[in-house]
């Protein structure tokens, strides 16, 4: 139900919480592949959010797909600068490569003429093609983990099943982790293999 702390959970996983915020969980630990060895992450650990060692795991290793795309993009930015970014800041790619990549994930994402597209700001995108943009950040580092907080809540059904089929077909072909946030269990049904029943912050089943 809301308020029983799912997107709280998720949140501290990211250390995207308030700088007030306590995150008391014993362990959260993040094992990632590193050259063909797991290195163990201990983000309980990790004592500043904000800090080189989170900012470098965030975007290549983990990252996280907004319910509401409108509150995750500048308005002021193109929408391709704003995807490329991410590359940028974390492989050092140089922006012309990095525009390239970004017209890749484009079109791997179903975006109508990417070449003219990359250059708008969101409000020139629908709903469904923010959601888009949106699943572009998260995914154009190829990271390992995905958390999707209610990625489809904002649209509508028809638009919703086919971000779902994106999201499943690109975890698929990439072979990454995803979790979903939802309420709704059309959408349960369709994408988990495993579900945490939440209530008043503790998994209930």
């Amino acid at each position: 139900e809301s308020g029983c702390g799912k997107s709280v959970t998720m949140n501290s996983i990211m250390r995207f919480l308030g700088k007030n915020a306590r995150v008391e969980a014993d362990n959260i630990q993040y094992n990632a592949l590193r050259d063909g060895k797991v290195t163990e992450y201990h983000l309980e650990k990790i004592k500043d959010p904000n800090g080189p060692e989170m900012r470098a795991l965030r975007g290549p290793d983990m990252s996280m797909v907004f319910q509401d795309p409108m509150s995750s993009l500048n308005p002021v930015y193109k929408v391709g600068d704003q995807v490329a970014e991410g590359l940028i800041q974390h492989t050092g790619m140089k922006k012309k490569e990095a525009r390239v990549k970004v017209l890749e994930m484009f079109r791997k994402l179903g975006i109508p003429d990417p070449e003219e597209r990359i250059d708008n700001y969101p409000h020139q995108f629908s709903g469904g093609m923010k959601q888009r943009v949106v699943i572009a950040i998260a995914m154009i580092c190829n990271p390992e983990l995905i958390i999707c907080d209610e990625p489809t809540t904002a649209l509508d059904v028809t638009i919703q099943a086919k971000i779902l089929e994106l999201i499943k077909r690109i975890q698929a072909e990439r072979g990454i982790s995803v979790i979903y946030i939802t309420h709704d269990l059309g959408v349960v049904a369709k994408v988990a293999d495993f579900v945490n029943v939440m209530y008043a912050g503790r998994i209930v089943e």
